[in-house]
């Protein structure tokens, strides 16, 4: 009896790249999600910081009109580029969830195959199994005969 060989197998290859590769793009992608959030994190410490300063200065009655216009053009520079990497992040979001999607119908679409694959390795074996018994029928067979025959002689 031949070996087995899955004719499909060249597909299930396929698949797995295509799987492998929606993992990598997905893993990219999660990295730069978590570089957006730290840089989030950091614009929002800076704005944090520049109202205590604010507060500190205004505490000390420090506070000239050149400093105040200062710290009014660095909350809203610093406050547009949180609003802006908010954006970054929200669509980034969005993308992940596609991404994740496509992993999952490539996961399905791998499984599929390798679930075919399983049924004719099952059906090879099976055919295997009822081979060999065959073959050792027909052998126990051939020494009952060779034995009747010489039981005779």
């Amino acid at each position: 009896m031949r070996a087995f060989r899955f004719r499909l197998e060249r597909v299930l290859q396929l698949r797995k790249q295509m799987e492998d590769e929606k993992r990598r793009e997905l893993s990219i992608m999660l990295f730069d999600l978590r570089q957006l959030e730290a840089k989030l994190h950091s614009l929002e410490h800076d704005l944090e910081s520049c109202k205590q300063q604010m507060t500190a200065d205004l505490e000390k009655q420090s506070l000239s009109m050149a400093r105040i216009e200062v710290f009014a053009s660095f909350i809203k520079r610093t406050a547009s580029a949180i609003d802006a990497q908010k954006n970054l992040i929200h669509e980034l979001h969005k993308r992940i969830e596609a991404k994740r999607e496509e992993l999952l119908l490539a996961i399905k679409e791998r499984r599929a195959i390798e679930s075919v694959k399983a049924k004719r390795l099952a059906e090879h074996e099976m055919a295997a199994s009822r081979y060999e018994m065959k073959f050792i029928d027909e052998v126990a067979a051939t020494m009952r005969i060779n034995q009747g025959q010489l039981e005779r002689c």
